[in-house]
């Protein structure tokens, strides 16, 4: 890291840092793609898995009949035994679905985890100074809301007391 030229007055690569950037920028691209592609191939799966079941239940719904038109009893049977049927296989293909949605977010999870790995190893023992400057800045973002929040009920308290 010492061979690397550095920014007058910036205690980090500039040039690094760029190339993380763009790592990090390429990374959320791919994850994004990854989960595009992904929730399209779910969506195409559910309506696959819907229509079949639809079908299935359809036809064993159809295919009812009572042996003795007055066993109301067994009708009803059979009618809770394949309405089970198909909401066990309904409650499969949620699971199937699920299952392909949740691999496809660990792939883009992992390109993510590995452009954050890249990066830490790239700018390896610039990352402390480069967290003290870039902390003061975030800890300087993160209070300016609660500062400005503050001021505005001060603005408001002042309003309704009719002090200028």
């Amino acid at each position: 890291m010492a061979n690397r030229q550095v920014a007058p007055g910036l205690p980090f690569d500039i040039e690094a840092l760029t190339a993380a950037q763009q790592r990090g920028l390429d990374a959320f691209s791919t994850a994004s793609r990854i989960t595009a592609e992904s929730l399209q191939g779910c969506m195409r799966r559910q309506l696959e898995l819907t229509q079949q079941l639809m079908e299935d239940m359809r036809s064993s719904l159809g295919s009812l009949r009572a042996e003795d038109p007055r066993d109301m009893a067994g009708l009803v049977g059979q009618q809770i035994q394949q309405m089970t049927s198909c909401l066990d296989r309904s409650f499969a293909c949620g699971r199937e679905v699920t299952e392909m949605f949740a691999a496809s977010q660990r792939e883009a999870w992992e390109v993510l985890q590995e452009c954050c790995r890249t990066n830490i190893a790239e700018l390896g023992g610039e990352t402390q100074e480069t967290a003290t400057v870039v902390g003061g800045t975030a800890a300087q973002a993160a209070d300016t809301p609660a500062r400005t929040t503050e001021e505005a009920a001060r603005r408001a308290k002042r309003t309704e007391t009719g002090a200028a």
